[in-house]
């Protein structure tokens, strides 16, 4: 009986986990801007993912050295759009993706044989800050199930299965560089556990570095992917330029107080196993000490930059699985062990839990629903998109802001764009072009002639809210050839 019961819970538990995502992602809205960009490379794969340039950025770095590092990512995506709608296959396609991963990530903690390793994945998926991350639009739960068949394989001592695993998260995601240290903190976690160090020790890190460098050699864009992984995770990730240009939000630091609330059942859980280890004198367990220390670590990362939750937030519910299994020992919770028949307490207790935390949860997904719900109209700027599809190619456009990139090239791919996907791409492409562009889109441009001359764009693409700008670039002679409720498009 307590088989099938466990196994109704399972799949009413997926079923509705799954209605509500597809509910999530149900809104004629993308929540991040950058999807526009992905439906486009998934679109026009051949022609611009395997490019060591990328003409839709021409004035920026980009238009120098490019490299599709999502390139997996669009080629699954592009399966989708072509059974169906590009927006109908984007919203079905990251629904899976999220459920493979939280999938995974499940499989993951059974292999490593934690108790209870269940409630990790529901207090996961339970998780706001995580749940919002996946449902963008990116390659983040490919790499996240990357990582988790890492740690697979780790677990079970196959060590070459790392080559692959690093070759395609090159491929996949370019936060590759973590799956080295990844795979470093399990080694050191096994070598300080079992108090035995030998050369066999670097044998993991050693294919890894293996796989990754091997992507990076065999890719058609190389050497230019090696000068755009340099910009993208040295120049924008590590160094950052955020005091000296606007840069995605993801990049900004997390609000330690934020952090705590969005995760706060992990964090207790985590703490109190952890003591609760400690006082019962329990040796670390290699999974214990590896979770432990690369979620620390993602716990700096985290308050760097707010990006990396989406691997916080996995890693620390899995700390607090690893840890938390000793409640299972303790004398006044051995009922828990007993046949099902014979836990009518249980079941009672079970019964007050989800009383009280249903209306939590679902007092969270309303907010969670309202976020994803709020972002850019799938049909955002696609007036604007047809008119400049029917400009010559190759035409310089400078929008009123750098999210608006997206959209606008995957209206009309063929024309070039002063700036998008990250500010910094034209920053260090031409820093007086960018403070200039800058000047003329926040309406401060002290002699906007000049700047106008700088920016050196053909068109304007002005959304409603940049009405500074608007000002400026008609002060100047800029006359509107085209206008719709979202925009207005000028010429100089």
């Amino acid at each position: 009986m307590g088989y099938y019961l466990r196994w109704a819970a399972t799949v009413t538990g997926v079923v509705l986990f799954s209605l509500g995502l597809a509910w999530q992602q149900g809104a004629a809205v993308f929540p991040d801007p950058d999807v526009f960009y992905h439906m486009g490379m998934a679109e026009h794969l051949w022609q611009f993912g395997l490019a060591g340039q990328f003409s839709g950025l021409a004035p920026t770095t980009l238009g120098v050295h490019y490299t599709d590092q999502h390139f997996l990512l669009h080629a699954l995506l592009a399966v989708f759009i072509t059974m169906m709608t590009p927006v109908v296959g984007t919203k079905v396609f990251i629904v899976i993706a999220l459920l493979s991963c939280l999938t995974t990530f499940g499989w993951m903690l059974r292999v490593l044989r934690l108790p209870g390793w269940w409630l990790g994945v529901i207090a996961l998926g339970m998780t706001n800050p995580w749940l919002f991350r996946l449902s963008l639009v990116k390659a983040t739960p490919l790499a996240l199930i990357l990582v988790w068949l890492a740690v697979i394989v780790l677990a079970k001592k196959r060590y070459r299965w790392l080559v692959p695993i690093g070759a395609v998260y090159v491929w996949t995601h370019g936060g590759f560089v973590l799956l080295p240290l990844i795979v470093a903190a399990w080694s050191l976690s096994a070598a300080i556990v079992s108090r035995k160090i030998t050369w066999t020790i670097v044998l993991p890190f050693v294919y890894t570095v293996l796989g990754i460098a091997l992507a990076l050699v065999t890719h058609p864009a190389f050497p230019d992917n090696l000068y755009f992984y340099w910009e993208q995770l040295v120049q924008i990730g590590a160094i950052n330029y955020q005091q000296y240009i606007g840069v995605g939000g993801e990049w900004y630091p997390y609000v330690p107080g934020n952090l705590l609330f969005g995760h706060a059942v992990l964090f207790v859980a985590a703490i109190v196993g952890c003591v609760l280890h400690i006082a019962m004198r329990r040796r670390l367990t290699t999974p214990q000490l590896f979770f432990l220390l690369v979620t620390i670590g993602m716990v700096v990362l985290t308050l760097k930059s707010k990006r990396y939750v989406e691997y916080l937030s996995p890693l620390l519910a899995a700390t607090a699985v690893s840890f938390i299994g000793v409640l299972w020992q303790l004398p006044w919770l051995r009922w828990l062990h007993l046949p099902l028949r014979h836990q009518v307490t249980r079941l009672l207790a079970g019964c007050v839990v989800v009383m009280a935390v249903v209306p939590m949860v679902l007092s969270d997904y309303s907010g969670l629903v309202n976020d994803l719900h709020g972002g850019q109209a799938t049909t955002y700027l696609q007036g604007v998109g047809q008119y400049l599809a029917s400009l010559p190619p190759g035409t310089v456009v400078a929008p009123s802001d750098w999210d608006d990139f997206p959209a606008l090239w995957y209206g009309a791919p063929n024309q070039q764009y002063l700036i998008g996907l990250d500010a910094t791409f034209l920053y260090r492409a031409d820093p007086n072009r960018y403070l200039a562009w800058k000047h003329i889109t926040l309406g401060e441009a002290a002699d906007p002639a000049a700047d106008v001359a700088t920016v050196a764009a053909q068109y304007y693409v002005v959304a409603k809210d940049h009405q500074p700008m608007f000002d400026q670039v008609t002060k100047v002679g800029g006359t509107v050839v085209y206008e719709d409720a979202e925009a207005w498009v000028l010429t100089i």
